[in-house]
């Protein structure tokens, strides 16, 4: 998987998840990319802690950094309409976390590996804190 977008798709893997949180990322550093079909890029990822926001659990102060890992750069399973002309096959390069934007982190099992990372503009996150929260007192 790689990175997702948008408040619709975070309130869908907030509600599998046993964590998550909403933070700007501080650091990434790349790790070694594994060699499987198709490849996987490892990341470490730090957030600034002043910033983040508990959407479901709890984050604690010793949770200072995570593992992202996601599908690499691969070949797509289907020619584009150029390169059925062309005969050629573009690979496509999947998103990067940059430093700075603001990301729900969801984690399903591991305290130290984010599953689920989606990309929040900064116009969706008030409503999307609202719902979380709306949906977290309900539960309780």
């Amino acid at each position: 998987m790689g990175i997702l977008k948008g408040k619709d798709t975070a309130l869908e893997h907030i509600e599998k998840s046993k964590l998550a949180f909403l933070a700007t990322l501080s650091e990434v550093t790349k790790g070694p990319s594994e060699s499987a079909v198709p490849p996987k890029d490892h990341f470490t990822l730090k957030f600034d802690r002043k910033s983040i926001q508990s959407l479901k659990g709890r984050v604690y102060e010793n949770m200072k950094e995570y593992t992202y890992v996601q599908l690499g750069e691969g070949i797509p399973a289907c020619f584009n309409s150029k390169g059925a002309e062309t005969g050629l096959i573009n690979p496509t390069k999947p998103p990067v976390p940059i430093v700075g934007r603001q990301y729900v982190a969801c984690i399903y099992d591991d305290l130290k590996i984010i599953d689920c990372l989606i990309e929040i503009s900064r116009n969706e996150i008030d409503n999307l804190v609202k719902i979380a929260n709306a949906r977290r007192k309900s539960v309780v």
